[in-house]
């Protein structure tokens, strides 16, 4: 398979939902997004495609999950961690107020 170059220049605004904090706005390419300082995990995001890239390609995206805060710390942590299922561009990824914050992602980017 050919490698393909793809430039998706200013054509993917992000939010993420920060614990105790909400969603942020949709922010562009090179902006920042999330806490400095504050130890807030980041629980999910959203990812859509804008321009002419949302006219040429299909995005998808998933995250895995770290384990909810244990109300007990000397207890062994629940079993509660995993992957989310494949979402499309625009959709949100993840949770919101269970503190439960992404550990990776997945991204597919597909011709239409």
């Amino acid at each position: 398979m050919p490698e393909v170059q793809v430039d998706l220049s200013n054509h993917y605004p992000l939010l993420v939902d920060i614990e105790d904090s909400g969603d942020s706005e949709w922010v562009k390419q090179g902006q920042f997004v999330g806490t400095r300082d504050k130890a807030k995990a980041m629980e999910g995001f959203a990812i859509r495609l804008t321009g002419d890239a949302a006219s040429k390609y299909v995005l998808t995206y998933k995250a895995y999950l770290g384990n909810s805060p244990r109300a007990d710390p000397a207890q062994p942590a629940p079993h509660d961690e995993g992957e989310t299922p494949f979402v499309k561009g625009g959709e949100f990824c993840g949770t919101k107020g269970k503190r439960r914050q992404f550990q990776a992602i997945w991204i597919k980017l597909e011709l239409k």
